[in-house]
């Protein structure tokens, strides 16, 4: 139990390392942003570009991925790896990171992953802070979604009602608004980006963040924050390739 808690208080950091990349560290660049390997390739590339001048050395790791209660949870990955788990980039210089499924059993449906890129702390760099000069360590992550599935095609949602792969939602009110839970009933890993709430044909409700993948046969849970308006009914989602879906809220 320690054990599961640690990774999901380490996906959590996520966010906060990754707005420190942003102001301090914006020289390293990470192609692509995911990963979905399908038969019959068993590997794939993640390319770390580094723009600075002075090499980084990052650390790799790649977990097994779980959505249960709404929340993210994360198991030590078996048969499949990141290599090598250490790599250090010049300035100017590209490194690669190599995903491989090492099982020899073929997939079933969709096999969820998720590589974490760390830089390790190796020098300090000078900024400045209201106008004084100030030596922070600086440590970025980048966290990206790896897919290994049984088909060459990706799933997906394609707007709403009929035309849905099973995904549902349910709306409970929280203070500010509502906390939403999406269910995938499909076997494909859906994508949901910004959504909005409403009641009687008026918005009451929106959240601008990407509420992100949800994986086959789990649900996953966000605040939305609303005003006034009574409970809504529908909840619109932006989902794949920019397409606006409606649903009908539980």
């Amino acid at each position: 139990m320690k054990y599961r808690f640690f990774f999901v208080f380490l996906v959590s950091l996520g966010a906060v390392f990754s707005f420190v990349a942003q102001l301090a560290a914006a020289n390293l660049t990470v192609m692509p942003t995911s990963l979905r390997i399908a038969p019959p390739k068993a590997a794939d590339i993640v390319t770390i570009r580094n723009e600075g001048r002075r090499p980084v050395k990052m650390q790799i790791r790649l977990f097994r991925w779980e959505q249960k209660g709404g929340k993210d949870v994360y198991h030590p990955a078996q048969g499949v790896v990141a290599t090598p788990p250490f790599i250090t980039i010049k300035g100017g210089a590209d490194g690669n990171i190599r995903v491989i499924r090492t099982a020899k059993t073929a997939v079933s449906g969709t096999e969820s992953y998720r590589l974490i890129i760390d830089e390790l702390p190796s020098s300090r760099v000078r900024a400045r802070v209201k106008g004084q000069a100030a030596s922070v360590e600086v440590v970025t992550r980048q966290i990206l979604p790896v897919f290994f599935t049984s088909t060459p095609e990706p799933g997906g949602n394609h707007g709403g009602g009929a035309a849905a792969p099973r995904l549902s939602f349910r709306a409970q009110a929280a203070r500010g608004g509502y906390e939403i839970t999406a269910i995938n009933g499909s076997r494909a890993v859906l994508r949901i980006g910004a959504v909005s709430l409403w009641a009687g044909g008026t918005e009451i409700g929106r959240s601008g963040r990407s509420v992100g993948n949800v994986l086959p046969k789990s649900e996953v849970k966000f605040f939305v924050p609303a005003k006034g308006g009574g409970k809504p009914q529908e909840i619109r989602v932006l989902e794949g390739k920019g397409i606006e879906g409606t649903y009908p809220l539980q």
